[in-house]
């Protein structure tokens, strides 16, 4: 009986060190050490012996995927690296770490090399910057291996493919990470950021091509589920690229006036967010004053006098309006108010009605008097056609030009308040 037992204990032994001798492998050991002391060519001959060894292990064909990897043999790397979850459950978790551990080196040098290609393009070295982009592309296409799922590789890989003019290539790529990303909306935000930076960065080229392909960007752009304020900024860019096309050099006179319209359609669409989004007022007033609607020019115009009529600059725009229309008188007007403005201090108001009586009874400084009372603020303007009164009655909305006691000139606006006029003036009033 202890002859039985003894057998049987001595068996299991026996079959432990079958077993250990099984899953253990001199070429496995001898790999991971030649992998460890950075011999990867050594290790990659030496793991190729294990795996031959031990068709079956799963940590054989991780090891050797490693070392393909580590010898940038991607396609190869990742196809041993799946073949050792596919063999050992066990391994699946190593393998998707190791995955995304080298998916991880390729996409942040491919960032890495883009920044680089971005930067030598703005200190003028095309030559470099077309180098690095070009590695660029090589590195995103290799994470694209270890992560295919991953919607960074393909929005990254295709902003360095539009930077490098391949826009075809890219706009695919931009539709394969908008479908992979369906609707989360961390993606989205993403490749609306993506859109937003090519176009900002077309912009700068500052030429007719660089122009339509800003609006290109920024239209992707709006193509997305946006917020209001997101749809602002892009339909201002977009109109802004479009009126810089239609006043770009290389436009066929023909295309301007379609290129104004489209700049006009975006302008309004940010009006409907926004109606008092100053920028895009002057701009819309620019570009109905290029069309020759110049009543929808001075309309845009006087919206920025009802926001800000103390401004001197949105005077000058009114008044270029005015011009541009024909209308002398009005452009004079506008143009002393924006002189006295800039530069002019308001005059004491000492005796006004004195002042006014000094021009004959009934003048119409007078009967301004009479009607609205004394101004808020009184300013003396003298020019090459001589000296005039201006009268501002902030809170009522009216500035009127004097000469001699007759009206020359009246603007009109929206009325301020107390705390506006503190504001636009402090003491002054």
């Amino acid at each position: 009986m202890i002859k039985r037992g003894t057998w049987r204990v001595a068996g299991f032994v026996a079959l432990a060190v079958l077993i250990l001798a099984g899953c253990g492998s001199r070429w496995l050991a001898g790999g991971k050490l030649h992998f460890d002391q950075g011999r990867y060519e050594r290790a990659l001959e030496t793991f190729q012996l294990a795996v031959e060894e031990q068709p079956e292990s799963g940590e054989a064909h991780l090891w050797l995927g490693r070392a393909y990897a580590e010898l940038e043999r991607d396609s190869m790397a990742v196809a041993q690296i799946r073949k050792a979850a596919e063999l050992d459950p066990m391994q699946s978790e190593m393998a998707h770490n190791t995955l995304e551990s080298y998916w991880s080196r390729r996409f942040n040098s491919g960032l890495g090399f883009a920044k680089d290609g971005a930067e030598a393009r703005q200190m003028g070295n095309e030559e470099r910057a077309q180098e690095r982009l070009e590695q660029a592309v090589e590195r995103f296409e290799r994470a694209i291996l270890f992560a295919p799922d991953s919607v960074k590789n393909y929005s990254n890989l295709g902003k360095v493919l539009y930077q490098l003019g391949r826009t075809d290539q890219a706009m695919e790529e931009f539709d394969r990470a908008r479908e992979m990303g369906g609707g989360r909306a961390d993606l989205q935000q993403f490749l609306i950021n993506v859109y937003l930076f090519l176009g900002d960065q077309a912009m700068q080229q500052a030429d007719a091509a660089g122009y339509q392909r800003a609006i290109e960007m920024f239209q992707e752009a709006l193509t997305f589920d946006l917020g209001d304020e997101e749809k602002e900024l892009l339909h201002f860019n977009t109109g802004v690229a479009y009126a810089s096309l239609a006043e770009a050099d290389a436009t066929p006179e023909s295309e301007k006036a379609a290129h104004y319209r489209d700049a006009l359609q975006h302008y309004l669409a940010v009006l409907e967010i926004d109606p008092r989004d100053e920028a895009t007022l002057e701009n819309a007033a620019s570009a109905y004053a290029a069309l020759e609607e110049y009543e929808q020019a001075i309309e845009m115009a006087q919206r920025l006098l009802d926001i800000q009529p103390w401004n001197p600059h949105y005077y000058l725009v009114i008044a270029r309006m005015n011009n541009a229309a024909g209308d002398r008188e009005s452009f004079a007007g506008y143009m002393v108010i924006r002189s006295i403005l800039s530069s002019g201090s308001p005059a004491p108001k000492g005796d006004i009605r004195g002042r006014a009586s000094d021009f004959g009874p009934r003048n119409d400084m007078l009967v301004t008097l009479l009607e609205r009372g004394e101004p808020e603020m009184v300013y003396e303007y003298s020019g090459s056609r001589g000296t005039y009164d201006i009268w501002c009655y902030w809170t009522e909305g009216r500035i009127y030009i004097f000469k001699q006691g007759s009206e020359e000139f009246r603007a009109a606006f929206e009325g301020l308040t107390a705390e506006q006029i503190q504001e636009a003036f402090g003491d002054q009033p």
